[in-house]
């Protein structure tokens, strides 16, 4: 059960525990190492619970890597963390944010992003840490619109 815990931008020192987290999660860690200082980690004392990346490409953003431990699951840490980064993407005035998942459509759709074809993302987006990938060739492609809210 998750009690208390502390959202911050991730350090040198969680790389080894956020790689961890997502590969427990089965979410990719090819690009991270030219990504990793655009994460906010939900820490609990000295442990890493939960992660979300927002990486800034222009006018646009790509957030990716949204994962919490699977025993603090249900206790608000996602959603935590994702008004983090939207309130962080608002602040850099981007207009819009992707994201690509194989798992988590749903809820990002209550979350207010909408679907669309992997043909209409920005190239800035697909080159944004390492999307051109394979590791990210078989995921629904996500959007918000934050210029209208």
């Amino acid at each position: 059960m998750t009690d208390s815990y502390e959202i911050r931008t991730v350090q040198a020192e969680d790389i080894t525990a956020l790689e961890g987290l997502l590969r427990k999660n089965d979410l990719p860690v090819c690009g991270l190492s030219e990504c990793w200082q655009d994460f906010f980690v939900a820490m609990q004392e000295q442990r890493l619970i939960g992660s979300i990346g927002l990486v800034n490409s222009g006018k646009d953003g790509l957030l990716r890597s949204l994962a919490v431990a699977v025993d603090c699951r249900g206790e608000g840490v996602a959603g935590n963390l994702l008004e983090k980064a939207l309130a962080k993407a608002r602040a850099a005035g981007l207009q819009e944010l992707y994201l690509l998942t194989g798992t988590a459509k749903e809820y990002f759709l209550r979350k207010g992003f909408t679907q669309l074809e992997r043909t209409l993302l920005p190239d800035g987006i697909l080159k944004a840490a390492g999307m051109e990938n394979a590791c990210f060739a078989c995921r629904d492609c996500l959007k918000i619109n934050l210029k209208d809210e």
